[in-house]
């Protein structure tokens, strides 16, 4: 089997298997319980706060454990608007994000009578930082712009948009960075809240974090106990959240032990593609070393994955979040694709796991395909 498809969700590594079953056995109590397994699991579900806070240079109170990414955008983005209404009514995004952030402002805006602005951005995948600036009001109170694109791999540049935003307005800037973390260098000075996946880490599913400056007012979305400083009631899943501390730092440990020759893998693979004939490349060149997306113009996407699928390698089409509907790539669209492009788009994504090998077989395979197709 050959899987890349990690932008999706990643395999778990071998040390958080072994350390969840054994969690599994000798940590199960509740961790709000107040007798000595629960003040047990509290204990080790708050050092492991603690231990990400250290890997991320913040402050523990700043992170909040969630079921995973999508519920820490909704909780930043919805969370937050509820919550400061008062200080003004305008957001803003971009059109490219995550189905998840953009779900969240189009109900803020078609439920809740907020404005949203949604950024244009480059055949890269950029957004318009002039457009920002001059979108930036008075009554703006909170950006949101991904920091990895799941599609294409965009880096933004997140220096130069927390700049504009802060000299120009006093909205709070959110980050997606489930595509960053572990894969590129995030600096936390930048942004007030950001949200994160283990799943995507080679971590396990049902775990995923809302970064927020604890200053910062954000209305709860789901109502219950004290959990998570009373901003998200519920039983916490603790035992998946605990190893979020140890899957992070695996993820970082990784990056610096393999980053070169996932990169090198990445241009190899870039360079291969580009040499067959009508490939088009939708990767940027600066941009995530472990996403590619091209469209062979030849082979629709379905006969496409049908054909790896056959040969045990596992890949996609667009985002997970929408590989079941009929509609075409709005990411795609954003950055001018053709209509040919966004039928035949595939999307490649590596891990730390990728060989050299697994490329080539890759690239075997597609050649044949394609060369069926066309004959």
């Amino acid at each position: 089997m050959i899987y890349l498809d990690n932008a999706a969700t990643s395999p778990v590594h071998p040390e958080i298997l072994s350390s969840y079953q054994e969690l599994l056995a000798n940590s199960f109590a509740n961790s709000e319980s107040i007798y000595d397994l629960g003040f047990k699991v509290k204990r080790q579900l708050e050092k492991a706060r603690q231990i990400i806070a250290g890997f991320f240079n913040v402050k523990s109170n700043d992170l909040l454990f969630t079921s995973g990414a999508s519920e820490a955008n909704s909780m930043a983005i919805k969370g937050y608007a509820f919550g400061n209404r008062s200080k003004g009514n305008h957001l803003i995004t971009s059109k490219i994000e995550h189905s998840s952030v953009l779900n969240a402002f189009e109900q803020l805006e078609d439920l809740f009578g907020f404005e949203v602005t949604y950024l244009d951005v480059s055949k890269e995948g950029l957004i318009d930082l002039k457009q920002l600036k001059d979108s930036l009001r008075n009554d703006t109170i909170l950006v949101s712009i991904m920091s990895v694109n799941n599609e294409i791999g965009t880096i933004q540049d997140l220096a130069t948009i927390s700049q504009v935003i802060r000299q120009h307005s006093k909205a709070v800037f959110h980050v997606d960075c489930v595509q960053a973390l572990g894969k590129v260098d995030l600096d936390f000075s930048l942004f007030d809240m950001a949200s994160f996946s283990a799943h995507k880490i080679h971590g396990l599913k049902g775990s995923g974090i809302l970064y927020r400056k604890s200053h910062l007012v954000i209305e709860p979305l789901i109502h219950g106990g004290s959990q998570e400083y009373g901003l998200r009631g519920g039983t916490s899943n603790a035992l998946v959240h605990i190893l979020f501390a140890k899957t992070i730092r695996i993820a970082l440990e990784n990056k610096e032990r393999h980053a070169q020759r996932i990169k090198e893998l990445k241009q190899y693979m870039v360079k291969e593609l580009s040499q067959m004939k009508n490939f088009v490349i939708h990767t940027p060149v600066n941009s995530s070393d472990y996403i590619v997306s091209f469209s062979s113009q030849s082979v629709p996407s379905e006969i496409m994955l049908n054909g790896l699928v056959a040969k045990g390698i596992y890949v996609s089409a667009r985002s997970t979040c929408h590989s079941r509907d009929d509609s075409y790539s709005y990411v795609l669209e954003a950055i001018g694709a053709s209509e040919l492009e966004k039928k035949t788009v595939i999307r490649l994504s590596l891990s730390y796991l990728t060989t050299k090998e697994d490329i080539d077989k890759v690239l075997e395979t597609i050649r044949e395909l394609v060369n069926y197709v066309r004959s």
